[in-house]
């Protein structure tokens, strides 16, 4: 078994490039997820229920229930929810847009990963990632 902060890493840079492409061409994105399969490759993951017009939760709620169901039957080593929200930047305490990347290992381990950013233009100006303590329980959903 690979170690898990590496994989989440790895499956964290299989999921930003969409979210910074969408942000260029549509300055927003809906929630997606991703996987890595038990042989190490990447594996998209939308929501099981798509809709132009769903709430952000539900999309979030919709992709964690598509991850969980390929969890349970072991397809995934490491699962991840990407979504856009606002945090509040350490240094001033200012509310930022940010890609939050949730990330968990089938071992445990869990990190939620927020990237501060502003669109100047057509182009995303990432700040510094802020990491927290992972608040996913994907491995363990019924």
């Amino acid at each position: 078994m690979g170690d898990p902060k590496l994989e989440c890493e790895a499956l964290m840079n299989a999921l930003l490039p969409f979210a910074l492409q969408m942000l260029e061409r549509h300055a927003e994105f809906y929630p997606y997820g991703g996987a890595l399969g038990q042989g190490g490759e990447f594996v998209p993951v939308s929501a099981d229920e798509p809709g132009d017009h769903q709430l952000s939760e539900d999309l979030i709620a919709s992709v964690k229930r598509a991850l969980a169901a390929g969890a349970r039957i072991h397809n995934y080593k490491a699962v991840g929810v990407v979504y856009d929200a606002k945090t509040a930047l350490p240094a001033t305490g200012e509310q930022s847009d940010a890609i939050v990347a949730l990330l968990e290992h089938q071992n445990g381990y869990s990190i939620d990963v927020f990237f501060p950013y502003v669109l100047e233009g057509q182009s995303v100006v990432l700040g510094p990632p802020l990491a927290r303590q992972g608040t996913l329980a994907i491995f363990e959903m019924p």
